[in-house]
């Protein structure tokens, strides 16, 4: 099967940098190490009416998430588009991603929901 050219540049840039693999590096290591790729390969965020970060009660704690609230979405009722991250329960927060900037960029103007869970290994599986 023959790579998308975005996924294989993105992979060569990887492989370029040195970066050790993820699963070689400890959580914190890890987790240090996507965060200062993350930067590099996301678009710029976009323009938005408003952002709000809360936090909803969760079995584990707080759970983070944020909304994004549209520029000319009007008072209208909207359709709301939610967005739980990837990352293996082991990386990411609320800090846009590259999937996430690039669905703010180009998707229909309605609010958006970014969520986040505990990671693990502070929080086993389930963890919102």
């Amino acid at each position: 099967m023959t790579l998308d050219p975005d996924v294989a540049q993105l992979l060569e840039t990887v492989r370029l940098a040195g970066r050790p693999p993820f699963e070689s590096l400890s959580p914190a290591e890890a987790r240090e190490a996507y965060a200062k790729t993350r930067t590099a390969s996301a678009p710029p965020p976009a323009d938005v009416e408003r952002v709000e970060t809360l936090h909803i009660d969760g079995p584990h704690g707080p759970i983070p998430m944020r909304f994004y609230w549209p520029k000319d979405g009007g008072t209208a009722s909207l359709p709301l588009l939610v967005y739980f991250h990837g990352g293996g329960w082991l990386l990411g927060d609320l800090s846009p991603t590259t999937a996430f900037a690039v669905i703010l960029r180009t998707a229909p103007p309605v609010p958006y929901s970014q969520w986040t869970t505990a990671l693990h290994p502070s929080t086993n599986f389930p963890l919102l």
